[in-house]
This record gives C-alpha cells, structure tokens and sequence, in this order.
C-alpha cells in the first residue's frame, strides 16, 4: 500500500478493521477485483490486536490507504475514513464482508442514471 496522491475518485470505499486477520484479505481482494475502478479504499485500523493492521499494510494497491487509531469502535473508524475521503460517493464494506466483481459497477451505473436518488 502506497500513498500517492491520486485524481479525485467517484466511489470512497471504507473498510472498518479490528481483529479480522482470517479474512481483511479476501476483503480487500474482493474491492481490488471490482470491474469500476475509479475508487479508492481507505481502511482504518482500529486498534486491532492480532495481524489484521499488517495484512492490510502489505496490501500493493495504490487505491488503497491505510489509517490505524486506538481502538474506538466501528462507528469511530467509519467516521475517520468518511473524513479523510475524497470519492463523490461512498461504499462500506466490513473486513469479513466481500463484493461480487461488479458491485461498485453496478451500483455506480444506478447512480449515474438517476442522478436524483440519494443513498
């Protein structure tokens, strides 16, 4: 996981992550797999106390970012990735949670054609 500066994305993806060693992997697989790829993802460790802050940290993405703070819930971790955001849009994912490939595309095309909903 770098931290080049890139352009503005349309989708923020947030990943909250404590203690999700067995499965922050398959996560963010799940997000670098998407068939949209104007996203960033940024996962906030909260405090996690077993390997799930390293696994995430030598994720290779440069869409990716990676946040730690002392552990302050899932709440917590969520608003510090909505604040260091920069996507037109935001889509949350849980660290034992992950996407179908065309997730972010699918959703991105409902919201293009219909630019009046609100989520």
């Amino acid at each position: 996981m770098t931290s080049l500066t890139l352009a503005k994305p349309w989708i923020t993806v947030v990943v909250p992550l404590y203690n999700k060693a067995r499965t922050v992997r398959a996560s963010l697989d799940s997000i670098a797999r998407q068939s949209f790829q104007d996203f960033e993802a940024l996962i906030v460790d909260d405090g996690s106390t077993d390997e799930s802050g390293c696994i995430a940290s030598e994720f290779r993405d440069d869409r990716f970012r990676l946040f730690t703070q002392k552990n302050a819930g899932p709440g917590a971790a969520r608003n510090r990735a909505i604040a260091e955001a920069r996507g037109e849009w935001l889509a949350f994912l849980d660290a034992d949670d992950e996407w179908m490939p065309d997730y972010l595309e699918r959703a991105s095309r409902h919201l293009r054609a219909e630019p009046e909903l609100g989520a």
